[in-house]
């Protein structure tokens, strides 16, 4: 099995907006769990900081995740208003260079 494609997208929202992105975000991790390809879509919180928003991506391809980005998902996030929580988004694509899960997740 090919290496899953992985992802992180770091938001932080603008003040004041940090909840509300917040429950954007989970309902958006909701949808994103059923599409297709979709292996994990987790929503973190900086813990020293309450703006700032991580969500962790694996895919079983690049093209998967090319069409969430797309995706009937991200456009319902868009249109409920959560675009302009976001005062900064950066995405990174990730290649894993060594490790893998710990003895005790196996």
């Amino acid at each position: 099995m090919a290496e899953p494609y992985v992802v992180i997208a770091i938001t932080r929202a603008f003040p004041g907006q940090a909840e509300k992105l917040q429950a954007l975000e989970e309902e958006l991790v909701v949808a994103t769990l059923q599409e297709p390809g979709c292996l994990r879509y987790e929503l973190h919180q900086a813990t020293n900081d309450e703006n700032m928003l991580v969500i962790i991506e694996a895919w079983e391809s690049e093209p998967d995740w090319r069409a969430h980005s797309e995706g009937a998902a991200l456009q319902q996030f868009k249109a409920d208003g959560g675009s302009q929580s976001i005062e900064r988004l950066e995405i990174i694509h990730l290649r894993r260079l060594a490790g893998g899960e710990p003895q005790s997740l196996r």
